[in-house]
């Protein structure tokens, strides 16, 4: 692994692990009814989007970063495939929610599969290239 690698990883998991602290942290105070009220309902309600943009950041980043023209394409072609069966994933849900009457995907699952998604995908691709 090279060290823009490395940094793409560190910073990735950080991001996630944020994610997943402030998203329990906020679901748990919404489960127990102790969300602030007021302006800080809104900051608390949007905070687990601030590690969302900062691991778009962290891929963007990596794209500028990355001298090696070959692991650059290679990271573009997960990000392309895991965008592109995250947006089919949930055009399904939206055909199913508007012609079968399943419920709505709530708004935090389109980041989580396209994470999954793109974890897949740099999996296959590796695996693929050895």
């Amino acid at each position: 692994m090279s060290r823009t690698e490395k940094r793409y990883v560190v910073r990735m998991a950080v991001f996630m692990a944020l994610y997943v602290a402030i998203l329990w942290l906020v679901a748990g105070a919404f489960r127990r009814g102790e969300m602030p009220q007021g302006a800080w309902l809104y900051f608390a309600a949007a905070a687990p989007a601030v590690p969302v943009a900062g691991a778009i950041w962290a891929m963007l980043r990596y794209l500028v970063d990355e001298d090696d023209e070959y692991r650059r394409f290679l990271r573009m072609r997960a990000f392309l495939w895991s965008t592109g069966i995250a947006l089919a994933i949930m055009t399904v849900w939206g055909s199913l929610q508007q012609f079968a009457h399943v419920p709505p995907m709530p708004a935090m699952y389109p980041f989580f599969i396209f994470i999954v998604c793109l974890g897949l995908a740099e999996g296959v691709i590796s695996w693929r290239r050895r």
